[in-house]
């Protein structure tokens, strides 16, 4: 992915809610709720997709908070199963993504690794 998508893109969230304010390339869903299960480890994240090509569909990740403003995740695919650790193994479908909090207090992506790489 190029470094200049990674740094458009910028994730909004609002209590269970999600949305990309901009298009982007970073093979995800316009928009959509999400669930956490902070109780596991790793830690769990459920999205329901709201538009796009997976308007409906579940998609189960992970999800650590590294500190106050960095944050990483790992998505399987559209109904598929949640990955087990933080990694996009080539053919897996798996999506590997860094976060980090911007000066407005929303989510900057800085690193986004498919499995395809």
């Amino acid at each position: 992915m190029l470094a200049s998508v990674a740094q458009n893109t910028i994730l909004i969230t609002d209590h269970n809610t999600f949305r990309f304010p901009k298009a982007n390339g970073v093979e995800t869903h316009p928009a959509g709720t999400f669930t956490v299960n902070p109780d596991t480890e790793p830690k769990q994240v459920d999205s329901i997709a709201e538009g796009g090509q997976h308007d409906g569909q579940l998609t189960r990740g992970i999800y650590e908070i590294l500190d106050a403003n960095d944050k990483r995740a790992c998505w399987g695919q559209p109904g598929g199963p949640r990955p087990a650790e933080f990694t996009s193994p080539r053919g897996s479908g798996w999506i590997l993504q860094y976060w980090k909090k911007n000066w407005a207090g929303a989510l900057q992506l800085k690193i986004h690794q498919g499995s395809d790489h």
